[in-house]
């Protein structure tokens, strides 16, 4: 029987690892997964692994029957077009049943020639036919000789408007979710021949819970060609803030699970016009709100605090 108008996949999530790693110890090791798209690889990574909900239809829900067939999962290299893995996947579920999770496990030899690598894979039903792609970046960091912290480098941070006029430290009171984003300037050392890997947004809202997304980074080589990698832009609209109480906020970014700048605000009180720098556009180390608070009463007594408890560290590397 076929199946294919019948199965959803969802939740699909991707991860690498070698022989030592966490992952290789415990199976399905759920908790280690994340929604990146874009992964790490290092010397000794020799496996690519999915994690993914195969589900029914929902028009396939009430069947009197369950399901019984095999997915194909096939691994490319979407620069050469060429198949490097392939694996069959029994899938099982009984009438009962609506949802089940599978982790399935590539194994691959890399060959470290190039920085970063696009790969994809497919999910398909026994006659062939599509169910999901799931494309994804690899970055080798042996080529790259740089670990995810110094990827990049912040510059400033801000709350800006859709105009982008007036930047401020802190829109306070005269905060507006519809036209207000957080706007990071960030430098890079990575090539400019190498695309820039995502950053996952961390933010911290009053009341303690916490929003997190993924973001891309965009060069503005329309500003100076010549100075690409000192013109970065991270600019999220913060619209998710439109139900949230008033009070203070920290916005965190994170290259491949590691912090690398971090901001706070107010929309609460009196606004503040400018831009942060330094040491306070550096991640919270240890975050608490009180530490976050500390940093925003700066910019209203600046002589009263330093922002020495408020600097993130970077773990030791390679990398200059």
């Amino acid at each position: 029987m076929k199946y294919c108008n019948m199965i959803t996949v969802a939740n699909a999530k991707v991860a690498t690892y070698d022989h030592s790693s966490k992952l290789a110890m415990e199976y399905p090791g759920e908790d280690i997964f994340t929604s990146a798209r874009d992964l790490k690889i290092l010397g000794n990574t020799n496996h690519i692994a999915l994690l993914a909900d195969f589900g029914k239809q929902s028009s396939f829900k009430n069947a009197l029957r369950g399901i019984d067939t095999t997915l194909i999962l096939s691994l490319t290299d979407t620069d050469s077009d060429h198949l490097l893995c392939c694996r069959l996947l029994p899938l099982k579920m009984k009438r009962s049943e609506c949802c089940i999770r599978q982790r399935i496990n590539f194994p691959i030899v890399f060959d470290h020639s190039r920085p970063m690598l696009r790969y994809n894979i497919r999910i398909s039903a026994e006659n062939g036919e599509c169910l999901l792609d799931i494309p994804f970046r690899l970055y080798d960091l042996t080529l790259l000789k740089l670990l995810p912290t110094r990827f990049y480098s912040p510059l400033s941070a801000s709350i800006t408007t859709c105009g982008g006029l007036v930047p401020k430290k802190t829109p306070g009171k005269d905060f507006d979710c519809f036209d207000n984003y957080l706007h990071f300037a960030l430098s890079s050392l990575l090539p400019l021949s190498v695309e820039l890997p995502e950053l996952q947004l961390r933010l911290v809202k009053p009341d303690g819970t916490e929003l997190c997304s993924y973001v891309t980074p965009q060069r503005n080589t329309l500003k100076d060609a010549n100075n690409a990698q000192d013109n970065i832009n991270v600019r999220v609209h913060l619209g998710t803030c439109c139900e949230s109480p008033r009070g203070e906020y920290y916005a965190e970014l994170l290259s491949m699970g590691y912090p690398i700048a971090g901001m706070v605000f107010s929309t609460a009180g009196e606004a503040v016009e400018g831009l942060w720098t330094g040491a306070d556009t550096e991640p919270i180390r240890n975050y608490t709100p009180a530490a976050a608070h500390r940093r925003l009463q700066s910019i209203y007594q600046p002589h009263a605090i330093t922002t020495k408890d408020c600097t993130g560290c970077r773990p030791s590397g390679f990398g200059v």
